[in-house]
């Protein structure tokens, strides 16, 4: 019954281990950017890195819904 409540509003549980592999490719992105020399490859790396930051945000928040 809670489950479908949380649902109804847009929460869903997501495994820790999910938020830490999310977390992991955030930072490796970070990392990656910082030696990326050429200016269309950062912003490849850049777009890259948001969708990430944006994933790793859903995940913690478990909220489908904005």
């Amino acid at each position: 019954m809670i489950r479908f409540l949380l649902g109804w509003f847009g929460y869903t549980k997501v495994p820790k281990e999910a938020i830490e592999l999310s977390m992991k490719q955030e930072d490796f992105f970070k990392k990656f950017m910082a030696v990326q020399e050429t200016e269309t490859g950062r912003n490849l790396l850049e777009m890259y890195l948001k969708g990430q930051q944006t994933l790793t945000s859903f995940l913690r928040s478990g909220r489908l819904l904005q």
